[in-house]
């Protein structure tokens, strides 16, 4: 008897990796993705158009306080709050700077043409991404 016969268990383990092999490259063909991947997918891309809205409302909340103390910096002619206005005006292009991040991987994601042609729309609380008819 040769030692390198191999077991019925081995040759059905053989079959099997065969097979689930084949099925995986024909779904591939044929654009089927596996449920996971469309989860991950959607998740990625709520979460984008989640950081998105929060560095917008980040940068404006920022840009607001900027303002102020640059209206005081203004009003107050000893220089005392130039330190005060120097922080937020920088706090400002830092906050500017992550709204540009955010929408460039956005752009990544869908290309500019993709992202006009969406709308959030609100479906029983949960905000859904649709492309406009």
């Amino acid at each position: 008897m040769r030692n390198d016969a191999m077991t019925s268990h081995q040759r059905g383990a053989k079959r099997w990796q065969f097979s689930l092999r084949t099925f995986l490259i024909v779904a591939l063909c044929l654009g089927a993705t596996p449920l996971g991947v469309q989860q991950y997918r959607k998740w990625h891309s709520a979460n984008l158009w989640a950081n998105l809205e929060a560095a917008r409302a980040d940068r404006d909340r920022v840009q607001q306080l900027w303002n102020e103390a640059n209206l005081q910096f203004k009003s107050n002619k000893d220089g005392s709050s130039r330190a005060q206005e120097q922080a937020a005006r920088q706090q400002y292009f830092t906050a500017r700077d992550k709204v540009a991040i955010t929408w460039q991987q956005l752009v990544e994601l869908y290309g500019v043409e993709g992202i006009i042609e969406m709308r959030i729309v609100d479906r029983n609380g949960e905000k859904c991404l649709i492309p406009y008819k």
